[in-house]
């Protein structure tokens, strides 16, 4: 299982989007033996889902905001035209191909008919599912068959199955999904199947045309239904007397867990409280490789659903004794399933070299709390290759922000130069305070850090907030990061341990320009949580100037020159790199 192997994919600067054609599409996947039935929905087809969703989602919109779909009327050309915009929270497309259904509903300037908040994609072509990343899709899954749908809600579906697998394919969608709007790509023989008809009865649905793939990019001589599913509604009057409309919603995690638990029937009212082995959970797993993670949460997802089936076969009226009510246990198995995910991707992204050597601590744990997908994201291989993609290529964005973050958390009075060009500042009394001796007129606008200085060693604050017993992650940990980030050649073998004290640590790197190694950093941590640091001055001013880049302090290479005191030539150097 080579899950690492797109740590070598490099990071690329953003560019415009060349199209491909279908063929040169086919023939790639051909190639890499991922040609799995491939066959890209049409133009008029993906007209058609358009036109219905716009109509579909307003109506539903202007009824159920819970649905996550959202109307309004917004102004966009120079003319005012009016345009009604329909807002979609999420779209999730089974088997996404090239993305095209995405575009489909994408934003288009003037007479702009959608907005999508999140686009999310189950492909199981490395090829295409590797660059639908690329494109902003968040991959949930590779393989459809195996990725967990039941605690996952979307406003809107869609998918165009393999012929061959439809029928499993589509019960299985309407069985697990949750959904405000399904849309369906089938043969139109699936009118003949009793079992999806059965799975519908529940629902509403409506064919709304039928087409074929003669003239299509990949032809063929399938003649399909765009098939639309939707919630039933009942009409009701709101207090205001308007019509409006209630739809049903369907919980597949409940029936999933009545199908293969139980039912917890007889069972009293009270709430059971849920329990938390984070700490138990980071000591056992601290030394654990990446591979070996997967399958430990493979046995521990499965034992934690073999423990509630047990509990299900207790006689209700035991269940009921132990004061354990109905809605209460299936609440508590959301909830340890979701917590399980969170524990082994907040772990993964401790130890995968992809991230770690990109993202500092902070950054790491601000994109894990910020994505909601981790909560229902599957931990298997092909997700974890997903996310470092993803990672990856969205690089770019966090370097900047993590960069001034960490020259910040470095800044102290001591060590600080103030730029020549500094004509006068504000009074700062947040963190200068004391300080009136050095910095009369509080902190610089503009300043440049020593490459000798003291900081605090921790960069946060919290229970278990050791990842690794013996190893305390440290403020010195992301100025590595950052290093790494400005060109500086690494390893992911080098670095410090915050927990040894009094002992002089040195980091290396390889120096191109001079074909030899050498030291990029020395620090020696210290009992009272500081550590006192000396970086590389080559380092340590591309450090200084990239930050100057970054907050505006400098516009060119004649600023650098003069505020750092070298020749033109160097200051050249600095700003194209």
């Amino acid at each position: 299982m080579n899950i690492l192997a797109v740590d070598g994919v490099p990071v690329r600067e953003a560019e415009k989007e060349k199209p491909v054609s279908t063929a040169a599409k086919v023939s790639a996947l051909q190639a890499a033996g991922e040609d799995f039935e491939f066959y890209p929905t049409t133009d008029e087809i993906l007209a058609a889902f358009a036109d219905d969703l716009y109509e579909q989602a307003k109506t539903i919109a202007d009824n159920d905001s819970s649905m996550g779909f959202r109307h309004r009327n917004e102004y966009f050309s120079e003319e005012k035209d009016e345009a009604d915009t329909v807002s979609i929270g999420s779209i999730l497309d089974v088997g996404a191909g090239d993305g095209r259904v995405f575009n489909a509903v994408k934003d288009k300037g003037p007479g702009l008919r959608f907005r999508v908040d999140y686009k999310y994609g189950i492909e199981i072509a490395h090829t295409q599912s590797d660059d639908l990343i690329r494109k902003g899709v968040f991959i949930i899954g590779r393989d459809f068959f195996q990725t967990t749908l039941i605690d996952k809600r979307y406003s809107v579906i869609f998918s165009n199955p393999p012929y061959s697998v439809y029928r499993e394919w589509v019960l299985r969608l309407l069985r697990e999904s949750a959904f405000g709007l399904l849309y369906l790509v089938l043969p139109v023989r699936w009118e003949n199947s009793k079992e999806i008809k059965g799975e519908l009865k529940r629902l509403d649905y409506k064919t709304i045309g039928e087409y074929d793939f003669t003239h299509g990019d990949r032809a063929a001589r399938a003649r399909v239904n765009l098939v639309r599913v939707s919630n039933k509604a009942k009409e009701y009057e709101d207090h205001h007397g308007y019509k409006r409309k209630a739809y049903t919603k369907y919980d597949p995690f409940e029936r999933w867990i009545e199908e293969h638990i139980g039912g917890f029937d007889g069972l009293s009212e009270e709430k059971v409280t849920d329990y938390e082995e984070e700490k138990r959970f980071l000591i056992l797993k601290r030394d654990s490789t990446v591979e070996q993670l997967v399958d430990d949460y493979a046995a521990e997802m499965n034992g934690l659903l073999e423990g509630f089936k047990a509990i299900a076969r207790l006689p209700g009226h035991v269940l009921a004794s132990l004061k354990l009510d109905r809605n209460s246990m299936i609440q508590t198995i959301k909830d340890n399933i979701a917590a399980l995910k969170t524990r082994y991707w907040r772990l993964a992204f401790e130890k995968i070299n992809a991230i770690t050597e990109r993202l500092t601590y902070d950054t790491r744990r601000e994109l894990l709390e910020s994505m909601e997908k981790f909560r229902t994201l599957d931990f298997n291989a092909g997700n974890i290759r997903s996310i470092v993609i993803w990672i990856i290529e969205h690089y770019n964005e966090y370097t900047k922000e993590q960069t001034v973050d960490i020259f910040y958390k470095l800044t102290g009075p001591d060590y600080m130069k103030a730029y020549k060009s500094n004509t006068h500042w504000d009074k700062d009394t947040w963190r200068y305070t004391g300080y009136e001796g050095k910095y009369p007129k509080g902190k610089p606008e503009r300043y440049i850090l020593d490459y000798r200085f003291v900081a605090k060693a921790l960069t946060y604050h919290y229970g278990n907030r050791y990842i690794h017993a013996n190893k305390k992650e440290s403020v010195v940990d992301d100025l590595i990061v950052v290093l790494r980030s400005l060109g500086a050649d690494i390893s992911s073998l080098e670095g410090v341990n915050a927990a040894i004290t009094q002992t002089l640590q040195s980091v290396n790197f390889y120096n191109h320009a001079k074909q030899k190694t050498e030291t990029a950093l020395e620090c020696r941590f210290y009992m009272n949580g500081n550590v006192h640091l000396k970086v590389n001055q080559a380092l340590m001013t591309k450090f200084n100037v990239d930050v100057a880049r970054i907050l505006g302090w400098v516009r060119g290479p004649a600023d650098i020159a003069e505020e750092f005191e070298m020749g033109e030539k160097e200051a050249a150097d600095l700003w194209d790199n």
